[in-house]
């Protein structure tokens, strides 16, 4: 056989584990300010990644692993900034983002106007994460372990419950109907997430162009 001609740039398989559910400290890795597509509705994208413990960087690794052009960064929050009820108040969900930032970072005052999105880089905040089901091409049961909603550092640090499993009702009813088994959730081992001190000055930028969300 003759070596292929892309052989030495092709990247291998990288065993990475799943992140179990549960509660992280996060650093805000980036914050774009965009619109819905289906609705037209203002609303942030926010891309995080672990800043603590053993799983330290760990969306930062999968980047780093995909070779494809189009990767995207797999622990993004899409979140409203207003209600959707029409009330043009400001979202629960928006809020409670904000003001976990502020209480995670001491000194901390948010930059309304031009400067909001970039006022959030590089903070940390607390995410609760949870597995998310769905069925891939050889009809198997599939999790993907995604970021959910957010708390304070200190929230985090005192105990945060699991959240359950989100699976839509299609998957619910493919699992039903084919009698396919859920398989537990890899459990958080909140000894090892939690250290007294950490250290931000090794994690790298995901790029100085726009945030790959």
């Amino acid at each position: 056989m003759n070596k292929p001609a892309d052989f030495d740039n092709v990247q291998e398989f990288i065993n990475i584990p799943q992140l179990p559910p549960g509660g992280y400290i996060c650093r805000i890795i980036g914050v774009q300010e965009t619109t819905a597509k289906s609705s037209g509705a203002e609303m942030l994208k926010i891309g995080v990644d672990i800043a603590e413990g053993e799983f330290k960087g760990h969306f930062q690794r999968l980047f780093d692993s995909d070779n494809r052009p189009d990767k995207k960064w797999r622990a993004v929050v899409n979140q409203l900034t207003y209600a959707t009820d029409g009330s043009n108040t400001t979202n629960r969900g928006f809020k409670t983002f904000v003001t976990s930032v502020q209480k995670s970072n001491n000194g901390f005052q948010v930059q309304w106007g031009n400067k909001f999105a970039a006022c959030f880089k590089g903070k940390l905040v607390g995410v609760v994460f949870r597995r998310e089901g769905w069925i891939d091409d050889n009809g198997e049961l599939r999790f993907t372990t995604k970021p959910a909603w957010f708390h304070s550092v200190d929230e985090i640090r005192q105990g945060v419950p699991v959240p359950e499993d989100k699976i839509p009702d299609d998957v619910v009813d493919y699992i039903s109907d084919n009698n396919i088994p859920v398989p537990a959730a890899p459990v958080q081992n909140p000894a090892n997430n939690f250290p007294q001190n950490y250290d931000l000055s090794d994690f790298e930028d995901v790029g100085t162009g726009d945030l790959p969300f």
